[in-house]
């Protein structure tokens, strides 16, 4: 995935390789259009947009998002897994099918719908953390827990 600086907002997370061959995980703090896009980490680091590597959306990283894991409702035989997070009486939900695919609702607890078009889901961390707040207003903060 090619990023832009258009892409990022403060908040996002990401990985980057260090000189040492290791990941790491930074938090973008500050984002730079300068000589093709500088993004600043908590530790006032700099590094290039492609730099950054997208963090994929897993279970884990939804539970470190804020989502707590469920049982499973009617034991709906397709679903993997089913994590929700409670936003002042709304109702926000994450599915894991066991086919690969991920679906995305934000609403009440009546009116859950999709936040997304068929084409369009969310495949990484900073793309739902940038959606989630688009849709709500409110970030999903990242925990290390």
């Amino acid at each position: 995935m090619e990023l832009k600086t258009t892409d990022l907002r403060i908040g996002n997370r990401f990985n980057i390789k260090t000189r040492f061959g290791e990941t790491e995980l930074v938090t973008v703090w500050g984002i730079s259009n300068y000589n093709s896009g500088h993004i600043i980490d908590e530790d006032y680091s700099a590094f290039g947009l492609d730099e950054l590597i997208p963090i994929t959306i897993t279970e884990k990283q939804i539970v470190k998002l804020g989502f707590e894991k469920v049982e499973n409702p009617n034991n709906i035989k397709l679903l993997d897994g089913l994590f929700h997070k409670n936003r002042n009486y709304n109702y926000d939900e994450v599915r894991f099918y066991k086919n690969g695919r991920i679906d995305f609702r934000i609403g009440s607890y009546k009116k859950a719908n999709a936040i997304y078009k068929n084409d369009k889901r969310p495949k990484y961390v900073h793309q739902l953390q940038n959606l989630y707040f688009a849709l709500t207003g409110s970030e999903l903060v990242f925990s290390e827990a």
